[in-house]
């Protein structure tokens, strides 16, 4: 229903990202066989691959990202039994609902047309 975020990143994004790679690189979350970085990204932000790939090619902060090289596994998955997983989850989670907040406007008037004006007052109040 929403449209692929496109354009310029916000900082909620960044953060939320970072967060990924780290996650990534220290083996926390396990990518899917065949799964790049970069589309488990996408798919994180609700974004287009060639925007993922521009800001990992083109930012100097995620040129680590090019270094990584992702634990695998047949499912995406968290392991658990990585030291201080829990503690690195809470802030991915502390990041995601960051960036979720950020962009809860675009995503408004994006679905707008699907929804009616009491169903959008109702989301809004949530807002407060």
């Amino acid at each position: 229903m929403c449209p692929l975020r496109k354009g310029r990143w916000k900082v909620e994004e960044e953060k939320y990202t970072m967060e990924l790679l780290r996650l990534i690189e220290n083996g926390t979350i396990r990518l899917r066989h065949g799964q790049s970085i970069r589309g488990f990204i996408a798919k994180k932000l609700h974004s287009d691959d060639m925007r993922v790939l521009k800001k990992l090619s083109n930012c100097k902060a995620f040129h680590f990202a090019r270094m990584i090289t992702p634990r695998m596994s047949d499912e995406e998955a968290i392991d658990h039994s990585v030291p201080d997983a829990q503690g690195n989850l809470e802030k991915l989670e502390k990041c995601k609902g960051e960036f979720l907040r950020s962009v809860q406007l675009e995503a408004l008037v994006a679905v707008r047309k699907y929804l009616s004006d009491s169903s959008i007052r109702e989301l809004l109040k949530g807002r407060d």
